[in-house]
Parts: structure tokens; C-alpha cells; sequence
């Protein structure tokens, strides 16, 4: 079975309908310890995937809806940014990888789409929805930045598409200035 995630230090953060996100959970925390499927089927593990290098992690509920597609594109465009910075960019969504391969294909994606089957890694993070009985049913659309070794560094749910890469993109920078 995986490991919890562990908020050591954890914090949360209410903050107003005004402001660009409504929580911030698990920060110092660590990364799950889950194995995902991406486009292409092949396992991905995500404590592997940050053990040398930062991540960004990006929740949308569906692929290929308005808001999701707005959210994905704004991570295209900054990708280059995430990857000098030596930050990788994974979108994830309960989608199969099927539906991903397809939506990454049409849409001319760079970073790998993840299926989070079963809700655990947003789960963990405190990222999926509920129904009425408690059942995990979906994804809010938040951003997790992972430095490397594992670390989470910000985790920010309910952005808005056109926001989401922004937000993480100023925490990876924000990282960068203090090495400099």
C-alpha cells in the first residue's frame, strides 16, 4: 500500500473569494508515493519523477473542456520557462490514458498528461471531489509545485485556468532567485 503523503510542517491557508485560489494544504509535506499511467500508457512514479529534478503537477477535471483546455494551453506556454528553471510540467486528470494521448495529440502538448484512476494522488493532496456518500468523483483544478527530493513547496486548489500557471510559475521563480 503507499505511503501517506506527510505534512510535516503543513499549513492551511483560507483566503477570500477574491484572491486567485481558496486554500493552500501540505506545503513542506512529500509527495505520495503513487505510480500513475500517462498517455502512453507506461507507469510513471512520482516520487522518481522529482528525485532530481522540481515538478509542477497541474489538476483539471476533464480533457478537452473549455476551462481545462484554457489551463493546459497557459502551461504550454510557459513550459519553457518550468524546464530551464529544471522544473517538469504533468497535467493530471481522472481521464484514461487514451483520452489523453488523443487530447495531447490534437492539442500539440509538450508535457505528459497523467491519469490519476481512483482519485488517490489528488486524494492525498486534498485535490478530489466528493459525492454526497464521500465517493471520490472528480478533480479541482489546482497546481502542486514539487521541488526536487519531493518536497511540495505550494499546492494551490480551485485557481482559474488562466491563473494556475502564473501562481506556480512565480513560486518556481521565487526558488530560483533565493539560489542566485
Amino acid at each position: 500500500m503507499p505511503a501517506p503523503i506527510q505534512p510535516a510542517a503543513a499549513t492551511r491557508t483560507e483566503t477570500t473569494s477574491q484572491q486567485s485560489t481558496s486554500q493552500s494544504l501540505y506545503e513542506g509535506g512529500t509527495i505520495p508515493d503513487l505510480v500513475l499511467k500517462d498517455e502512453r500508457d507506461e507507469n510513471v512514479a512520482l516520487r522518481q519523477v522529482v528525485e532530481k529534478r522540481g515538478a509542477v503537477f497541474f489538476f483539471f477535471s476533464k480533457a478537452d473542456t473549455p476551462g481545462c483546455l484554457k489551463q493546459a494551453t497557459v502551461f504550454q506556454e510557459t513550459w519553457k520557462t518550468f524546464n530551464s528553471a529544471d522544473y517538469q510540467v504533468f497535467g493530471v486528470s481522472g481521464d484514461t490514458p487514451t483520452v489523453h494521448s488523443r487530447w495531447k495529440h490534437q492539442q500539440g502538448f509538450i508535457f505528459n498528461l497523467l491519469t490519476d484512476a481512483g482519485f488517490r494522488f489528488a486524494g492525498a493532496l486534498g485535490l478530489a471531489t466528493t459525492d454526497e456518500k464521500g465517493n471520490k468523483i472528480g478533480i479541482k483544478r489546482s497546481h502542486v509545485v514539487v521541488e526536487p527530493g519531493g518536497k511540495i513547496k505550494d499546492l494551490k486548489m480551485d485557481v482559474k485556468p488562466e491563473e494556475s500557471a502564473q501562481l506556480a510559475l512565480g513560486v518556481v521563480i521565487k526558488k530560483i532567485e533565493r539560489v542566485i
